[in-house]
């Protein structure tokens, strides 16, 4: 279903630039700010996701799900990716549980049990500093693919951990543009036009904005916790070399786990990858 959406969306587009670019990049702006799936719950993630406290957050008038586990000591908290859900780390919660870890999680708007159609990595930020409120420092947060973007940026701005682990992660931020024009086929003169209102979007005044959610050699000194890197070596999403760049720019701080044909979302579930990452965090 998923590659008949995309290979209507890279039609419709396509035969929007022969008229327009400028229309056609507005037309990707809107779904590069949807997601084309939301993710369902699976039914193995049921018993866990049932045992959380729930509450809600409000972020741009929609409805935000919280999921909290523990007594609130040593707490993790989990960040999860585009077209995914707090769910998808039901392995990593019942696990941190049973290691007497307390778990933050939630549904990003357009994402999950929460509202919305689109988002954005600013929203995200937004539901961590109001988290931060409640919970000021974590024993470890956890992303998944984008969610390592956002930990990026919410680090920068206060948040603060004792380590990071980074599954499937973005060390380039504007890999997404380049990801997603090459999903649809966009034409350079549409990707000129889309990064142009991206950028005016979110952050008119900025320069640098694409550096924001990204890992380079000149913030990387912003970020000194303990990092541990979990990428497959077959991921078909994001590339191994962002996680072999990110741990080139971490150098001592960052330990590279490098998995084989367990793609960009099985990782999540397998029991290996869970344990290794225990075990790190259990160090700090």
């Amino acid at each position: 279903m998923k590659l008949l959406i995309i290979a209507a969306l890279s039609h419709f587009i396509s035969v929007i630039s022969i008229i327009s670019c400028r229309l056609a990049g507005r037309v990707a702006l809107h779904f590069y700010c949807t997601p084309s799936i939301r993710c369902k719950e699976k039914t193995k993630d049921l018993k866990i996701m049932n045992e959380a406290q729930n509450t809600e957050l409000l972020v741009n008038g929609k409805r935000v799900k919280i999921y909290q586990w523990g007594d609130g000591k040593k707490i993790v908290l989990l960040l999860h990716g585009w077209e995914s859900r707090a769910s998808r780390f039901s392995m990593f919660v019942s696990s941190l549980l049973e290691k007497g870890y307390s778990v933050v999680a939630f549904d990003a708007p357009a994402h999950g049990n929460s509202e919305g159609t689109i988002t954005n990595l600013f929203e995200y930020d937004f539901i961590c500093q109001e988290l931060a409120k409640k919970y000021p420092h974590y024993k470890a947060v956890i992303g998944h693919s984008l969610g390592t973007s956002a930990l990026f940026y919410s680090l920068r701005k206060g948040i603060t951990t004792d380590c990071m682990v980074l599954v499937s992660g973005l060390c380039d931020f504007r890999y997404t543009l380049d990801a997603f024009a090459r999903i649809l086929n966009l034409t350079p003169k549409v990707i000129e036009d889309l990064e142009s209102r991206i950028i005016r979007f979110y952050m008119p005044d900025a320069t640098d904005f694409w550096q924001k959610f990204s890992l380079n050699y000149n913030n990387a000194e912003d970020i000194k916790i303990p990092t541990y890197i979990i990428h497959d070596r077959f991921d078909d999403v994001i590339n191994l070399a962002q996680a072999e760049k990110i741990k080139c720019i971490m150098g001592h701080r960052a330990t590279l786990y490098i998995t084989d044909k367990l793609g960009h979302h099985r990782i999540l579930q397998n029991r290996d990858v869970v344990n290794n990452v225990i075990n790190f965090i259990s160090k700090y």
